[in-house]
């Protein structure tokens, strides 16, 4: 094993912005524009398979993919060529070493990766093609495994989702004649996050979480700044996560993420702008009911005529309408969210087991 800078192993380029007017579902190649998953679909490709990319800014920077078909690279990507290793063994270098791309973006509420700071990182690589297509042959095999769990857990989504429906009804056509209330009826506080940047302090204890640590319905906070506690003082006042309390991303290419406040680090949290914070009033609305109506009905969050950064507004926020079934129904609903979630536990503690794997096995001893 010999460490090697990505300057040395590849060519590093941006790919190309295009009129996303021309983006259709029925066209042949996909648009990957830096987000995790693709933009669209276009008439034409700028990059042949077996393709490296790290998404160069926003929300999902650092984000590392692997694209087998040909396909159009937009500009918020960076892309790996004229690779001096097998392409996938990078891809899968670069994503166990996700924590130190990571550790390379700047900036708070857009963050981005210098293309000067990225050529100079370090990779530790086997320079036998033997081992490379070892390790990428079993690494595929790992990763095939995840998804597969992925899939289970997204179907365990869609059950809720569609128990949901069944019982409520949807919100525009209100079968049930449910009153209509707005969030801000139903909310003792809608409020988001800091507006601005915290100074970071190692190991502090106080954490500043934004739409980057909202995922797969929970907080994480592995990838949380940690700051002063006098950046965390001035704004907890107003922004004060407690447990219980809804959180949703309002900015950005995640919107409409959202988690409900659990670990004991909440109340030594802050949260960023990108983050909407929900304080409910519990005697008349259930907390997993209001997370719910958003999961299941996304024209609650998106922001029509959004340009490349949507943004949901507090004062949109609060003025959002939905349906208000009595509590009993609600509760109800809750308990059946409870039991999914016990299946979706283990569901995650063995994908968290294949994570692993896969991280040990990305170098081989």
């Amino acid at each position: 094993m010999n460490t090697y800078k990505i300057k040395d192993i590849c060519h590093l380029e941006k790919g190309k912005q295009i009129d996303t007017t021309l983006l259709n579902d029925n066209n042949p190649y996909k648009y990957i524009n830096g987000g995790i998953k693709e933009s669209g679909y276009y008439t034409s490709y700028n990059t042949e398979g077996e393709a490296v990319l790290v998404s160069e800014g926003g929300a999902s920077c650092g984000y590392v993919n692997y694209i087998n078909e040909k396909f159009w690279c937009g500009c918020h990507c960076y892309k790996l060529t004229e690779c001096k290793f097998l392409p996938k063994y990078i891809y899968y270098a670069l994503k166990g070493n996700q924590e130190s791309l990571m550790d390379l973006r700047t900036g708070a509420a857009m963050p981005n990766i210098k293309k000067s700071t990225f050529l100079n990182m370090e990779l530790k690589l086997s320079d036998d093609i033997l081992i490379q297509e070892m390790v990428v042959n079993e690494l595929d095999k790992i990763q095939h495994t995840i998804e597969l769990k992925k899939q289970q857990l997204s179907s365990l989504d869609d059950l809720v989702k569609s128990r949901f429906i069944e019982m409520f009804g949807e919100i525009n056509d209100n079968p049930n004649n449910y009153p209509i209330v707005t969030i801000d009826n139903v909310c003792h506080k809608v409020t988001d996050g800091k507006h601005g940047g915290c100074q970071k302090q190692e190991d502090s204890g106080y954490y500043y979480v934004g739409a980057r640590e909202i995922f797969d319905g929970e907080i994480h906070y592995d990838t949380a700044p940690q700051i002063t506690y006098t950046d965390f003082a001035k704004d907890y006042k107003r922004c004060n996560i407690e447990v219980g309390d809804l959180v949703i991303v309002n900015t950005g290419a995640t919107i409409g993420k959202s988690a409900i406040a659990k670990s004991l680090l909440t109340d030594h949290t802050l949260l960023q702008k990108s983050v909407a914070l929900y304080k409910v009033n519990k005697e008349i609305i259930n907390v997993l009911f209001l997370q719910y109506c958003y999961m299941t009905h996304p024209s609650l969050y998106l922001v029509e005529g959004a340009a490349a950064q949507p943004n949901l507004l507090i004062s949109t926020i609060k003025k959002t309408k939905i349906y208000l079934p009595p509590i009993e129904l609600q509760n109800e609903f809750a308990e059946f969210v409870k039991l999914t979630d016990k299946s979706k536990f283990v569901y995650r503690s063995n994908l968290s087991i294949f994570y692993e794997i896969f991280l040990r096995f990305r170098h081989p001893p």
